[in-house]
């Protein structure tokens, strides 16, 4: 039998590095019940294979749901008839990066508060605003200076502001408040820089703000952080397992995340996890009356709608 110190120095690094990954997957301390998913067991499901959804969204009225794909395609559905209203080419093939040829991923779209606009961002940070009746382009700006990357926008509900998160450089993220009308930076929210070590990179990969304006929240590295949207103050950070996406609930008090291929339910004052959905999705989002929310399904799921 071999001793320790007989072991290599490379098998010893990765027995290390498979005990970190473990550590840091397993972040949940109490056992919460799981809800195990049907295929439309909650709704409709619009199958859409190729090419792949990357982000979707529920207007105020809960009558449509963009879908944004990573062909670049912005696609208006009505859920109640169950059909396609229109779409366009959001992300044109010339939105490059760096003239390396890479089109920048469709990262979000978002309704404007009366639903008249859908909104669709681009990783390049170029935003556009689309007539929700015809289709038509009505505006663009962009958020991001050149060396970073746009992952998450959530506008508020006058729709006077945005919330916008994403990454600078290799491993660092930043999160914005911007003014929509004057296209300018109204408040900078502090974003840890990415430690080499022990750390899981701190781009921001989701944003939200609650319905009452009051709060934003941030997902990056293990943590989802609220801050006070006013003053900028950190009121809570919620130590998850890499959480991706994660938006208020309407009442303001709960959290709805991505985190370890399970959807889960926070409270947001105690960082609880109250309740606690499988398998496999991937970002899940909130119709405006937080009673629905659709998502993707990875192919390897065995269940989910």
């Amino acid at each position: 039998m071999k001793t320790f110190k007989q072991i290599p120095l490379p098998k010893i690094l990765i027995i290390l590095l498979i005990l970190f990954l473990a550590s840091c997957t397993y972040t949940f301390a109490p056992e919460i019940p799981e809800v195990r998913l049907k295929p439309g067991e909650f709704g409709m499901q619009i199958n859409k294979p190729s090419p792949v959804i990357s982000c979707i969204a529920y207007s105020p009225s809960n009558s449509y749901v963009a879908i944004g794909k990573v062909s670049g395609e912005l696609i208006l559905w009505d859920v109640t008839e169950g059909r396609m209203v229109w779409s366009v080419i959001a992300i044109p093939k010339d939105e490059v990066s760096g003239g390396q040829g890479k089109v920048w991923e469709f990262i979000a779209v978002f309704f404007s508060p009366d639903g008249s606009r859908v909104y669709s961002a681009s990783g390049f940070g170029m935003i556009r605003a689309w007539d929700v009746e015809s289709g038509k382009l009505l505006r663009s700006f962009k958020v991001t200076p050149k060396d970073e990357a746009l992952w998450s926008v959530t506008i508020t509900r006058d729709g006077k502001r945005m919330l916008v998160g994403g990454a600078v450089g290799w491993g660092s993220g930043y999160l914005r408040l911007w003014d929509v009308e004057k296209v300018s930076i109204i408040r900078e929210f502090p974003i840890p820089k990415f430690r080499a070590f022990g750390g899981a990179g701190t781009h921001v990969h989701s944003t939200d703000i609650s319905k009452d304006g009051k709060l934003a929240l941030a997902t990056y590295e293990y943590y989802i952080t609220v801050w006070d949207l006013e003053t900028g103050e950190e009121l809570k950070k919620i130590k998850l397992c890499v959480p991706t996406k994660a938006a208020f609930l309407p009442d303001g008090k709960r959290i709805v995340t991505e985190a370890c291929r399970k959807i889960n339910v926070l409270d947001v004052e105690t960082g609880r996890v109250l309740q606690r959905f499988g398998d496999s999705p991937e970002d899940p989002v909130l119709s405006a009356d937080g009673k629905k929310f659709c998502f993707q399904i990875l192919p390897f799921s065995k269940s989910g709608t």
